[in-house]
């Protein structure tokens, strides 16, 4: 710290040539030390421990725990970096290891991070197979306000392949709600081009969309008369239409879940009297 350490060493306030320990001094070999370098198995506070030594506020090399420091090998952080193995809060750990507010490169679980592969992350990206909330998930994964690529569950997010979305774009297979849905998906309030179970909400009053009024109207129960839309092909989209005025609405009073196509005669478009 503010100190020239000329090989693997840390030193305060001090010069240290070759591991040792010191307070504010040099220390050649083993021993404890505060506010100095220690290069053997020792314990150290505010210095350097290079093998297997337990460490805080410091450079831990091998094996070791350390808080506010680096670890290299299979060690605990905590605020540090850790590159194998180990668990590191607020730090980097590169393989295998727990993370929170750091990156996690292998299989680890990450809060606020970044995880490569295989692992769990919130807030963070994850590569391959993994979780994530509020994230990038490219293969696999789940994600939560996140782009899922291949297979995943997203929420307000986009899925392109065989997942679920919500509020989001869903291009094969999907299911999606407020969304678009290109191929055999289902869909509420949204567009769906193929084999869909429902269609857009209607808009009009009395039609036979999704917004059907429940009023039962004098429109609707002596004349019937609706200016929907026929169902497609395909049990595809009924879009509904401007309706027949009744004496309330049915975009007020029928708006919520799609339900099912019915094929209606044509070109009559006779209406379902309620």
């Amino acid at each position: 710290n503010g100190t020239l350490c000329t090989a693997g060493g840390q030193a305060n306030g001090t010069v240290c040539t070759a591991g040792g320990q010191a307070n504010g001094t040099v220390c050649t070999d083993g021993g404890q030390a505060n506010g100095t370098v220690c290069t053997d198995g020792g314990q150290a506070n505010g210095t350097v421990c290079t093998a297997g030594g337990q460490a805080n506020g410091t450079v831990c090399t091998d094996g070791g725990q350390a808080n506010g420091t680096v670890c290299t090998a299979g060690g605990q952080a905590n605020g540090t970096v850790c590159t194998d193995g180990g668990q590191a809060n607020g730090a980097v750990c590169t393989a295998g290891g727990q993370a929170n507010g750091a990156v996690c490169t292998a299989g680890g679980q990450a809060n606020g991070t970044v995880c490569t592969a295989g692992g769990q992350a919130n807030g963070t990206v994850c590569t391959a197979g993994g979780q994530a909330n509020g994230t990038v998930c490219t293969d696999g994964g789940q994600a939560n306000g996140a782009v899922c690529t291949a297979g995943g569950q997203a929420n307000g997010t986009v899925c392109t392949a065989g997942g679920q979305a919500n509020r989001t774009v869903c291009t094969a297979g999907g299911q999606a709600n407020g969304t678009v849905c290109t191929a055999g998906g289902q869909a509420n309030g949204t567009v769906c081009t193929a084999g869909g179970a429902g269609g857009a909400v209607a808009t009009g009053a009395h039609s036979n969309g999704a917004g059907k009024g429940l009023t039962r109207s004098k429109l609707d129960r002596n004349v019937g008369q609706v200016t929907g839309t026929d169902c497609a092909a395909a049990g595809g989209v009924s879009a509904g239409g401007a309706g027949a005025v009744g004496e309330l609405s049915g975009a007020a009073i029928g708006q919520g879940s799609p339900t099912p196509c019915m094929l209606l005669p044509a070109p009559s478009k006779q209406g379902l009297i309620f």
